[in-house]
């Protein structure tokens, strides 16, 4: 299992371009005024782990795409 979760301001160019923040396919999230960036990989071995942690983003006031929704799996 890998898991990647970083808070970031969008209006600094260091961070806007850090290649890890530019992933494609992702829908954009924030918690207050910070950029979400969340990426997890798991194995078919491993038990998701993926729900759990959008439920603590959501708790920590997750908004995706502007509104307050939850991924649902």
């Amino acid at each position: 299992m890998w898991l990647y979760i970083s808070l970031w301001d969008e209006n600094n160019p260091n961070e806007r371009q850090r290649q890890i923040n530019t992933q494609p396919g992702i829908p954009t999230m924030y918690i207050q005024n910070r950029r979400v960036t969340f990426l997890i990989l798991e194995g078919t071995r491993t038990n998701s782990i993926q729900k759990s942690i959008y439920d603590i983003l959501r708790k920590n006031g997750l908004k995706i795409n502007d509104k307050l929704q939850f991924y649902e799996m």
